[in-house]
């Protein structure tokens, strides 16, 4: 920021007057804020090493950049109503709106991405779309109850988006395994839970013949993770296995209705679906092949379920901040992406993210952690400028400036 903006001067007013909030605050509605911390936390967003490095600007990004400006005071962006909690809900897609024209960011030349005001170019409009999966190519409208926020916008192939990161190859475990780590900063084996997992609840292609399924040989148990982690069917991995994919030459790809070919929850090897997917009904190894689990209840693609009841029962919720008013259970991605979106956790991770970047070496107390974040979720409930308001506090923090 140039010391001739009015934004400097009123910043050296509000030092002088022991206000370090606002003087904050008056640097956030700026457009050299929007241009900078915004977007490098929102490419971090993308994966889950939370590197900004070879990630450009993106459908994902601008998702999130909008996001975590709104409620401020300078920002005349278009079409976004929420702040925080819509990161993994909000159905829309955000553009930039260059000289008239609704453009990707990942399609703008260098020159044109540099000029760009991230503060008033962003227009978002309701809805996304992804590659037609059961069509000869083509957009297809991804219905609401999958949409997953910034997690499900992608409209062009090789973008460095969470969609890539989360639905290229594999068995799109690593989409639902990024959404818990990346909004809450919860490690793989913090999510574990050997209590309560039942091979029920375990993908089908998860060998159950493994010596280590039920019973951790010098390692943990396979269904420690994959029956009472991010990997159980119903924590979220139900609402997306099937129905997304990104293709390399295509980008992201939406399955209205899948078939025994395309379905990521029967392995990543296309050749061996359909023997896993015998497994699974008929409960037992096919001839000369054992590499599923046949007593898993596969998953559900008519109703997309999700239900945290062992992770309530386990005490992960609380330790989540999960809100006694949202749901345990539910359908979809987007009515999960909606519920995570009010977790208090979400909301602490985000500050200490801050903290990361603008103070890494103060050392912010744990209460004043929970300060900041509480007062952000708050914000967030009135519309307010959550993110902002978690800069600011932090920037302000005395252990921080």
């Amino acid at each position: 920021m140039p010391t001739s903006s009015p934004q400097f001067a009123t910043m050296v007013s509000d030092i002088q007057k022991g206000d370090y909030y606002d003087a904050a605050m008056a640097a956030i509605n700026s457009s050299y804020f929007a241009a900078y911390l915004p977007r490098r936390m929102a490419k971090e967003m993308q994966n889950v090493s939370l590197t900004d490095s070879g990630v450009p600007d993106n459908d994902a990004t601008t998702f999130l950049v909008a996001h975590m400006l709104h409620g401020l005071s300078n920002a005349t962006n278009s079409g976004v109503n929420s702040g925080i909690s819509g990161f993994w809900s909000d159905d829309v897609t955000c553009m930039i709106n260059e000289n008239g024209t609704a453009t990707s960011a990942f399609k703008l030349s260098s020159t044109q991405d540099a000029a760009v005001n991230w503060m008033s170019q962003i227009e978002c409009s309701p809805g996304q779309s992804a590659m037609n999966g059961n069509g000869n190519g083509g957009q297809i409208a991804i219905p609401s109850q999958d949409v997953g926020g910034y997690m499900t916008s992608s409209l062009h192939e090789g973008d460095s988006s969470y969609a890539q990161s989360g639905f290229l190859a594999g068995t799109n475990l690593r989409g639902i395994e990024y959404m818990w780590e990346i909004s809450m900063g919860l490690t793989f084996a913090q999510m574990a839970l050997q209590n309560g997992a039942t091979p029920q609840v375990v993908a089908p292609f998860v060998p159950e013949s493994d010596p280590n399924f039920l019973v951790g040989n010098g390692q943990s148990s396979c269904i420690s993770c994959h029956g009472g982690g991010a990997q159980n069917i119903l924590h979220g991995y139900s609402t997306l296995a099937d129905v997304f994919d990104y293709d390399p030459n295509n980008g992201l790809t939406y399955f209205p209705t899948p078939s025994t070919s395309t379905m990521k929850s029967l392995g990543s090897n296309q050749n061996t679906r359909s023997q896993v997917a015998r497994c699974i009904k008929n409960h037992a190894y096919p001839n000369g092949f054992t590499t599923c689990n046949p007593d898993s209840n596969g998953v559900d693609d008519v109703n997309h379920p999700w239900d945290l009841t062992s992770w309530e029962q386990g005490g992960l919720l609380k330790t989540m901040g999960w809100s006694s008013s949202e749901p345990i259970k539910g359908s979809g991605l987007n009515s999960l992406g909606a519920a995570v979106g009010q977790a208090g956790l979400v909301y602490q991770y985000l500050v200490q993210r801050v903290i990361g970047e603008i103070c890494p070496l103060g050392s912010v107390s744990q209460a004043s952690i929970s300060s900041y974040a509480s007062k952000a979720q708050a914000l967030e409930a009135q519309g307010g400028p959550s993110f902002g308001s978690i800069v600011a506090s932090v920037a302000s923090d005395p252990s921080c400036r």
